[in-house]
């Protein structure tokens, strides 16, 4: 059986998300993240679908765009990027019944531990 390759690679275990990756698409909230390892201090955004679990096209390629937008005026700013995004979910929400309760998640990546402490410098009085 062929095996998939990517870069030279055996395709096969999780992905390795980038700092901050997006998954604009119905319903990626609840099975796609378990395909991802989430590295420390990473996001992982995802939309819901709302109760149908069903978003237009249309609305997840402007929610993405928005989210894009925002996190480049904020200079990385994940939480307000975010927010932007559900505005744009959430005002197609009112027009397109597909798109109504769609939410967008944010899966964090744990924080990476903090350095250690520098090694202790002993005086001695000789």
């Amino acid at each position: 059986m062929p095996v998939a390759v990517l870069d030279n690679k055996a395709a096969g275990g999780k992905l390795t998300i980038n700092k901050v990756t997006g998954i604009f698409t119905c319903n990626s909230t609840d099975k796609l993240p378990d395909a991802f390892d989430l590295p420390p201090g990473s996001n992982l955004i995802t939309n819901d679908g709302g109760p149908d679990g069903l978003t237009r096209v249309g609305t997840l390629e402007l929610g993405a765009a928005e989210f894009v937008r925002w996190y480049g005026l904020t200079k990385g700013d994940v939480r307000r990027s975010m927010s932007k995004a559900q505005f744009v979910f959430t005002q197609k929400g009112d027009v397109w019944p597909s798109d109504k309760g769609d939410k967008l998640s944010d899966r964090v990546g744990v924080k990476p531990p903090p350095p250690p402490p520098p090694p202790r410098c002993e005086v001695k009085d000789w």
